[in-house]
């Protein structure tokens, strides 16, 4: 039966921001004077970002006109161009020193827009203080991880330290968004390795038992399939059965030295579970062979990304 009624679309990915002078107004004051010289000497890295349609991004009034001619209501909506101080095309996440990160910080709080909410992990007592202005100032999208790359001189992902970021999440409700190909990656092996680094803040939090101590937490895995978490689920509930299996088989005490204790005893259930609890997708490239899993991941655990 064909319904007379329009369909309601709602996108959980799309993009805006700033043109680049238009951060300043938004900037604390004594950033005034660095921010002069980072835009004199910033070069913007993305071409769409130059074009005729760039005030998209910007231009709400325009902005408006093109979402309903589409047909779309609303939108969760990321971060698109440079925050101010960003030496790269995503924050990255432990800085050179304490002045860079609050002067990144304050770039990042300059890039505000209802939906999404940027922290970096350097200070977490820092980053509890923005998820609560960002819940208490109704930005519902939640806040995006910055990228966390090997051997910064911050603790990875997974570490206890967090532990306030995620609580602070699970009790004001407010979602975690790791964004596809969110590393920073060389545009070269980008496309090779784009839903690898997508996904790889997700197995080390499922195994530090984050989910299990917060089960409130809703983490969303965006612009990208999810045939290949679902892979990947198989690959971890199979090493969670030979860890937590007999303990005088070899291999496992093998794996278990390798793995480390910490991990093995945070969990207690198949890290399977934890993605039907707690994880949610932004289908942005959803193919056809990857539509016949939709019930594998959970039809209702699937969002539309334009």
């Amino acid at each position: 039966m064909v319904s007379d009624q329009p369909d309601v679309v709602v996108s959980a990915d799309c993009y805006a921001g700033a043109s680049l002078l238009g951060y300043r107004d938004y900037l604390p004051r004594e950033w005034h004077n660095d921010f002069d010289r980072w835009s004199r000497d910033f070069v913007n890295p993305w071409q769409d970002l130059d074009d005729i349609y760039a005030d998209r991004n910007w231009d709400s009034a325009k902005r408006s006109c093109h979402l309903e001619a589409g047909g779309i209501v609303a939108e969760v909506i990321f971060p698109n161009t440079a925050p101010p101080f960003c030496p790269r095309t995503a924050p990255v996440a432990g800085p050179a020193s304490a002045v860079d990160h609050e002067r990144g910080r304050g770039g990042l709080q300059a890039h505000r827009r209802a939906g999404i909410a940027q922290v970096l992990f350097n200070d977490p007592d820092a980053a509890v203080r923005e998820i609560t202005w960002a819940r208490e100032n109704g930005l519902t999208g939640g806040i995006l991880l910055p990228a966390i790359p090997s051997g910064p001189p911050i603790p990875p992902i997974f570490d206890d330290s967090y532990d306030r970021i995620w609580a602070a999440c699970a009790d004001l409700d407010v979602p975690v968004n790791h964004h596809g190909g969110h590393l920073g990656l060389v545009r070269l092996v980008h496309p090779q390795e784009f839903t690898f680094s997508s996904q790889r803040n997700l197995w080390p939090i499922i195994w530090a038992g984050v989910f299990e101590r917060h089960p409130g937490l809703r983490y969303v895995v965006t612009e990208q399939s999810f045939d290949g978490v679902l892979g990947a689920a198989a690959t971890h509930d199979g090493l969670h059965a030979v860890l937590t299996g007999a303990r005088d088989h070899d291999t496992a005490d093998a794996m278990r030295q390798l793995v480390g204790a910490e991990f093995i005893s945070s969990l207690r259930r198949p890290p399977s579970e934890y993605l039907r609890q707690s994880i949610w997708f932004g289908v942005s490239f959803l193919r056809a062979a990857e539509a016949g899993r939709r019930h594998e991941a959970g039809v209702g655990r699937m969002m539309w990304g334009g």
